[in-house]
């Protein structure tokens, strides 16, 4: 595999491997370092954080297409675990169907954009609502 499952993006938001040598990880973890290089959206909607980024380690374990891209959700800076079960982390687990933290992954910068923005349209309905309905259809 090429540069270990290591990427990067270029102006243009275009998925680039990264070369195995010592002067190519140097510089992938220069370019890595800014988060500004990274950041696809973030969005805050009351105390919750919705941040989706670029992770430049592909996290699909050898499974087809590369991982790379990634949304959490945080409240008061701390990724939200469902042990805490707050009412909004039980309608988030419902929304986002996962089970530890608040988070989904995608393959590319276009899936990001757009499901970091239907995410951030269901936080919104939830805060305005300030009721979950487990039964309310979600699309995500």
């Amino acid at each position: 595999m090429m540069g270990f499952g290591k990427y990067k993006l270029d102006k243009d938001h275009n998925i680039i491997p990264v070369g195995d040598s010592t002067d190519d990880l140097i510089e992938w973890a220069l370019w890595s370092e800014n988060i500004d290089n990274r950041r696809v959206a973030e969005t805050m909607v009351g105390p919750y954080r919705i941040s989706t980024v670029f992770l430049g380690i592909d996290h699909s374990f050898d499974d087809g297409i590369p991982t790379l891209f990634e949304t959490m959700v945080f409240k008061d800076g701390t990724p939200i675990r469902f042990e805490e079960k707050d009412e909004f982390a039980l309608f988030t687990e419902a929304l986002l169907g996962v089970d530890w933290f608040i988070h989904k992954r995608y393959a590319t910068w276009s899936g990001a954009q757009e499901s970091h923005e239907k995410i951030v349209k269901q936080f919104q309905a939830f805060a305005n609502d300030q009721k979950p309905n487990p039964s309310r259809e979600l699309e995500i």
